[in-house]
């Protein structure tokens, strides 16, 4: 990520929403984590400048799919978008450290959504859409347990400057 932080919605999240209105959780599909960066492609040399200064954005998105299109949903950002299958055109490879789908929409041409997932999610999200991935042995997933002993570190710094805070700031008997 970059050391500036965005929100979905200042990366293009309004434009996708705008024309990808949520439908709710979809019935009978399985959720899964990925790691969702926003690429932006400029057009025009002020446009190009931005997209340098912003570099790609990372999102955490639980994202889940069905026969006729794929629920994306940013839980800090309160966003949410459904992409029909037919208004998207979908690629997907065996990455490091995981499976990359990249998403890129009719509505929005000049964004694309790359996904980074564990390689079984891959491949139930997209198993209608694009061929078949090889398979690996075993297969590779993203490293969530850093992110969340990363939340602990946080939440635990985060407590103990509290403590300190009120030890200090307590009239002493």
């Amino acid at each position: 990520m970059s050391d500036n932080t965005y929100s979905i919605q200042e990366v293009g999240g309004v434009e996708l929403a705008r024309h990808y209105p949520d439908c709710g959780p979809i019935r009978d599909s399985n959720c899964h984590n990925a790691i969702l960066k926003v690429e932006t492609r400029a057009e025009g040399w002020l446009s190009w400048l931005e997209s340098l200064a912003r570099g790609a954005q990372s999102f955490l998105a639980v994202v889940s799919a069905n026969g006729t299109g794929l629920r994306v949903s940013i839980l800090l950002d309160q966003f949410s978008i459904f992409i029909p299958w037919s208004e998207a055109s979908v690629s997907a490879t065996r990455g490091w450290p995981a499976s990359v789908v990249r998403l890129r929409t009719a509505a929005t041409p000049s964004l694309t959504l790359v996904f980074h997932l564990d390689d079984a999610a891959a491949d139930d999200l997209m198993r209608d859409v694009v061929q078949q991935l090889p398979t690996r042995h075993p297969p590779r997933q993203l490293a969530w347990w850093m992110a969340e002993s990363w939340m602990a570190w946080v939440v635990l710094v985060t407590g103990v400057r509290a403590g300190l805070i009120m030890w200090f700031l307590l009239p002493k008997r």
